[in-house]
């Protein structure tokens, strides 16, 4: 990402490490991580060995870590890379690859031949693709309409599958809604979303109820019963 500092500082972006770069605003932080493949390893989208991909995801601060994960970050939230993100976007090559290598990867060896192909390429991606993305977060109205519009959780997954120019990417969050109707201070929609998160209860909790919490989400329960709290204030 170092090779792209100009186009990431113009855009607002600091380099976390040599792979991350995040931008921090009221709302969010924008990440955008390269992930180098090596001998032995793959990643989540099964790039190949002296391969790379990009993805860019969006942390929304008001809101729970998608999986619940408690942990100091980045600006002292919950997130270190794109993997923590509520939304995530892999970023697509238009370079054509010859060995089978497709979709998600930029190729690096040769890299005497590909530098050239790919440095352009990926230049062209932050500026077309992934910098145009995080746009439509900055909408949060936009951004509660898509999710409560697609009450399938599995079926907004599927539609950031397609990673388009338009595509919203992978939601990671059952939990973002609640949150987000909070943020916006609908106090009604809030409270029903909250009180139907701190009900949910665990399918193992009756098979093995030691091992198992009683409700699903007993790891973020302080946050939900202080949404609850923040409604009651906001509604007097």
């Amino acid at each position: 990402l170092q090779v792209y500092s100009t186009i990431l500082k113009e855009a607002g972006f600091s380099l976390h490490n040599k792979n991350i770069a995040y931008r921090a605003s009221q709302d969010r932080i924008d990440i955008i991580e390269f992930r180098m493949a090596r001998a032995g390893y793959n990643t989540s989208f099964n790039t190949g060995e002296n391969s790379f991909e990009i993805e860019a995801s969006v942390f929304f601060k008001f809101a729970p870590h998608p999986m619940m994960a408690s942990f100091t970050g980045i600006n002292n939230l919950p997130v270190e890379n794109s993997i923590d993100g509520h939304f995530r976007t892999l970023s697509k090559p238009k370079l054509l690859l010859r060995d089978g290598l497709k979709s998600n990867q930029w190729r690096t060896k040769p890299w005497k031949f590909l530098k050239r192909n790919v440095i352009s390429d990926l230049s062209e991606n932050l500026t077309e693709y992934i910098l145009p993305w995080f746009e439509k977060f900055s909408d949060l109205q936009a951004v509660k309409q898509y999710i409560a519009s697609h009450p399938n959780f599995e079926q907004v997954n599927l539609e950031g599958r397609k990673r388009t120019a338009l595509s919203w990417g992978t939601l990671r969050s059952k939990t973002l809604l609640a949150f987000l109707y909070l943020h916006l201070e609908e106090w009604g929609k809030a409270k029903m979303e909250l009180t139907i998160l701190s009900k949910q209860p665990h399918p193992g909790y009756k098979n093995d109820p030691e091992k198992c919490p009683e409700f699903f989400y007993q790891q973020i329960m302080p946050e939900i019963k202080r949404g609850l709290a923040e409604v009651e204030k906001g509604t007097d």
